[in-house]
């Protein structure tokens, strides 16, 4: 994440050694004559705002200072880092920025505007808040720029949350989580995002939070041994063949472990990402030579490889996951992308600014800024999507009957729409009307139309909407709960007919029993019947299982056989 500037303290006031020093470091990577530029623009702060507090005794010079060197970790230009220091001034004192260009003049008064409206809607509830500064900002889109510096000022304050009342750090947090960690991630600056979303959950959830934290805590010095031993193995591997890789571990955001965990209903321990390392490589090719050099090295988890490369996210993100189990058969996650992918993912859209004298910037910006204005035209309660996969880069935006907006990808049916709002729904959809009137649940429905659910007292989704042909389901949450309702269903019997069919593995291999006790975590389960139901399902093969614990030698051919059709399953 973007850390706070060494230089600078977290709170109190500032002094000429801090900024001197801070300067010292932006010598590095910026010309005389905009050092010259930040240094008057530190001036008029200095005389403007002086020692004045401005939140929890914090002085509001040293806010300023701290949005500016979050922006310039992101590499901004020179015109953003100047907004954002002078991007408090009083009206009275707009006319003295004047000397620091149209550009920078431009961006305050943008600014000014946002800090207008914050002011006037002090008294307004937190929905009312985010949805005034959700249309505001749609407005200024065009100046990625300004938008920029909204997002580093939000770091900033959240950072320093602790310092203010707790009704002030659950509002501050709730808007931070509305708002501004979505549009970090539409415009897919992660080094924002991941702290913006840590922190709003530190205030919103404390205890979910704590909980988290301390999983982590308590398992890291484990943790930190088991991934030097991985990049071992694997830099020894990209050594032999002669591939130039960074590989680190990966950091652990707190909001996402605990977003999975609300997501998929499980607890700490099923969450994959939290032993994860990273691979930087040089070139496309060789990424995909290390994924190979990962499967090889550890068995994949079936249904958790994700290629961001061959299909990116809408917000540009490019990588390759996948998850492996280890040999102490624990799960862990590795990412693979190349220096330029990984350039892309930590600052987005700042990686592409190249801000020209007609205002444009490239089309990979322009791209980008279009998918953050579709979002901000919609209402509030617009959700980001639960699943990565279902990111398309062309969305629909479709009402229930009560007004709620429901985001889904071109192509969904009403039945996807019925899962969108419920499970329950979903399991119980007979029929659905559009503008009142009936379709076929597998039309594919259309921005704007407001849809009903015709749904029956019992739940009992058809199998038929599974089939890819049949045009009923075009979103995985649609398939996945369905799929995990007939599981439900069916256990028993799958649960029976995986005991038989592994009994007759035993006998024909002539094998001893394995003990699957020993076996669960390498499948990923918690439970022997769990393990029998996948056996009965097709899920995992009773040759893998039944030889699962034969010395390599003894191990029959087809065993090699099985686990490579399961691994493509």
């Amino acid at each position: 994440m973007v850390t706070i500037a060494p230089h600078l303290p977290e709170t109190g006031r500032l002094d000429q050694g801090h900024l001197t020093a801070w300067l010292a470091g932006l010598v590095k990577h910026r010309s005389r004559e905009e050092i010259h530029r930040i240094t008057l623009a530190l001036q008029l702060v200095e005389e403007v705002h002086g020692d004045e507090p401005i939140w929890g005794g914090m002085q509001h010079q040293l806010a300023l200072v701290q949005s500016a060197a979050i922006l310039d970790q992101l590499k901004l230009d020179t015109p953003t880092l100047l907004a954002a220091l002078l991007s408090d001034l009083p009206e009275s004192e707009t006319e003295r920025a004047g000397e620091f260009g149209a550009q920078v003049n431009g961006m305050l008064r943008d600014l000014s505007r946002i800090r207008t409206l914050a002011v006037a809607g002090s008294g307004d509830s937190d929905e009312r808040q985010s949805e005034n500064l959700r249309r505001m900002l749609l407005g200024l889109a065009d100046d990625v720029r300004v938008v920029m510096v909204v997002l580093a000022k939000r770091l900033q304050l959240i950072r320093v949350l602790k310092y203010l009342d707790e009704d002030e750090q659950k509002r501050i947090a709730d808007i931070t989580q509305r708002i501004h960690a979505p549009l970090a991630n539409r415009l897919g600056i992660w080094q924002l995002k991941w702290e913006l979303e840590d922190l709003s959950l530190r205030y919103l959830r404390p205890d979910e939070y704590r909980d988290i934290a301390r999983a982590l805590e308590e398992k890291r010095a484990e943790r930190e041994a088991f991934i030097a031993q991985v990049i071992e193995r694997l830099q020894q591997r990209c050594r032999e063949h002669g591939i130039e890789a960074q590989i680190s571990g990966r950091p652990k955001h707190i909001y996402s472990i605990w977003r999975k965990m609300q997501r998929k209903h499980v607890d700490f321990s099923q969450i994959f990402d939290v032993r994860a390392v990273r691979v930087l490589v040089e070139s496309v090719s060789q990424c995909y030579e290390v994924l190979g050099m990962v499967h090889g090295a550890w068995q994949p988890v079936p249904g958790e490889f994700d290629d961001y490369i061959a299909h990116p996210k809408p917000n540009g993100y490019r990588s390759l996951h996948t998850a492996v189990i280890g040999e102490d058969g624990k799960p862990l996650e590795v990412q693979i992308r190349t220096w330029e992918m990984h350039e892309h993912a930590e600052r987005g859209v700042a990686a592409h600014w190249r801000y020209k004298e007609d205002g444009k910037g490239d089309a990979e910006l322009e791209r980008r800024i279009e998918w953050m204005r579709a979002w901000l035209e919609q209402p509030s309660d617009v959700q980001e999507p639960d699943s990565d996969a279902e990111f398309e880069a062309r969305r629909i935006y479709v009402l229930t009957p009560q007004g709620r907006v429901v985001e889904l990808p071109k192509g969904a049916t009403a039945v996807d729409f019925a899962y969108a709002i419920h499970s329950s729904v979903g399991h119980r959809c007979r029929g659905a009307k559009a503008d009142g009137r009936m379709i076929s649940l597998t039309q594919p429905l259309e921005s704007g139309q407001t849809v009903e659910i015709l749904t029956a007292k019992e739940e009992a989704p058809s199998l038929d909407w599974l089939s890819p042909s049949s045009g009923y389901v075009a979103t995985s949450r649609a398939r996945n709960r369905i799929r995990q309702w007939f599981k439900k269903q069916n256990f028993e019997q799958h649960v029976q007919l995986g005991k038989s069919s592994l009994e007759k593995e035993v006998k024909r291999l002539g094998v001893p029993r394995p003990d699957l006790s020993r076996l669960l975590a390498r499948y990923n389960f918690t439970a022997v019947e769990d393990l029998y139901a996948a056996i009965g399902r097709g899920e995992v093969s009773p040759v893998q299982v039944a030889s699962a614990q034969a010395p390599p030698e003894e191990r029959p051919v087809e065993e090699s056989i099985a686990e490579k059709a399961a691994l493509r399953e």
